[in-house]
């Protein structure tokens, strides 16, 4: 009993103890594993000048400081790597199609 009660205030070490508290620790940690999705974006105008021609754009305009790129972009990701890049043309945003940010996040311990 006594092993038990130092055991739980912290004050006695096995390999066994630190493995499971390491074990714990990790278990209560947010971990993602995997993201998918889809995005809509927005351009700072300033920065948008300073883009080529091939970059299909809509004439939509946010607001006064902002451009809608016509582009869908894609999000994908594996643990620590993250890729965003946009779709091919052909899969841009329609005209009078509903803009939206879908995102799909696999892992653990995802309470927001």
């Amino acid at each position: 009993a006594q092993l038990h009660e130092l055991e739980r205030i912290g004050q006695i070490t096995t390999p066994e103890l630190v493995e499971r508290r390491k074990r714990e620790e990790i278990d209560e940690k947010m971990l993602i594993f995997r993201v998918k999705g889809v995005v809509s974006v927005y351009h700072p105008k300033n920065e948008f000048d300073s883009y080529n021609d091939d970059v299909c754009v809509s004439q939509q305009q946010h607001n006064d400081s902002d451009v809608l790129d016509g582009r869908k972009f894609i999000v994908q990701a594996v643990n620590d790597l993250w890729d965003i890049n946009p779709a091919s043309e052909a899969q841009g945003w329609k005209d009078g199609e509903t803009r939206v940010c879908k995102v799909v996040i696999i892992g653990r311990n995802l309470d927001f």
